[in-house]
């Protein structure tokens, strides 16, 4: 079976200073999800995590459309090309 992508120790960095900011601003906790580091509401559910060196956020709306248009930015495909 194919294996998630481990965080790189740059994209870690990334991730621990990004929680870092966020933590000022909002009730948020580290936490875990299938493996990954991933920052959720207290309470609430998961909303960012890292895959490999790339940083996952769950967005909608306007918020995907202009994260998507950023440099680097795609759709996230953990098992890109498998079907289920």
């Amino acid at each position: 079976p194919p294996k998630m992508a481990r965080p790189t120790e740059t994209g870690r960095a990334r991730f621990d200073a990004l929680f870092d900011e966020l933590k000022n601003e909002l009730d948020i906790v580290g936490a875990s999800m299938f493996g990954m580091p991933s920052i959720k509401r207290r309470g609430g559910k998961t909303f960012a995590g890292l895959y490999g060196e790339d940083m996952v956020f769950k967005l909608e709306g306007d918020a995907q459309a202009t994260a998507l248009a950023l440099a680097g930015a795609h759709l996230f495909e953990p098992m890109a090309g498998l079907e289920g």
